[in-house]
């Protein structure tokens, strides 16, 4: 090989090495999916609350939302169910409100009704029941939602959210009102159970 073809083996060589990079790059920064299973089924938030996502799922590993952790049996648009927190400071985007550290659950849950009406419309939502809850020894509150897609198609989202320290935490769960939310509200019904305190 003389100079001039080692010269143009050596340039290729980069850009190949170069392309590479790049592509491993790119594919670390790609929500990627995977089966939920006893290596990979905690979920961890930043307020430092773990839970249990359910076997045999699929969950997003996505590395612009580290702290929340979305799940999926059939697929995002048949079910959904996402365990995460916010900085109380930024609990409610949509409607720029924050959660204040003495409020009440119903305050919270009325806050998230907001939160839940500005990120839908044009579709309205329903509430179909709120009360509150304790979960992982902090108060809470459980709120039922339901809107209709375009379809016409009736939809009906489970949350449980509640304060600590400086974080606003919650669950969600989102299903058709027909056959999926009762066939997989057990299901979400265990990841509540699961919720703790992450021990240090």
């Amino acid at each position: 090989m003389d100079i001039r073809g080692r010269k143009s083996w050596l340039i290729n060589s980069v850009k190949l090495a170069a392309c590479a990079i790049v592509v491993v790059t790119i594919a670390a920064c790609v929500p990627q999916w995977a089966r939920v299973s006893d290596a990979n089924a905690t979920a961890q938030t930043e307020s430092g609350y773990v839970a249990t996502l359910p076997a045999g799922w699929v969950r997003l590993s996505n590395p612009l939302a580290k702290n929340e952790s979305l799940a999926s049996r059939d697929g995002v648009r048949v079910q959904w169910l996402v365990v995460g927190s916010r900085k109380a400071a930024e609990a409610f985007p949509n409607i720029q409100k924050q959660a204040q550290k003495n409020a009440l659950p119903t305050e919270l849950a009325d806050l998230e009704i907001a939160e839940q009406i500005a990120l839908m419309k044009p579709l309205v939502i329903k509430v179909a029941g709120s009360t509150a809850v304790t979960v992982a020894g902090q108060r809470g509150f459980r709120l039922l939602t339901e809107y209709k897609t375009e379809t016409g198609l009736t939809m009906r989202r489970l949350t449980v959210a509640w304060l600590s320290g400086d974080y606003y935490s919650f669950a969600r769960f989102e299903a058709p009102a027909l056959h999926y939310f009762q066939r997989d509200l057990p299901a979400f019904e265990q990841v509540l159970k699961s919720i703790q305190l992450q021990k240090t």
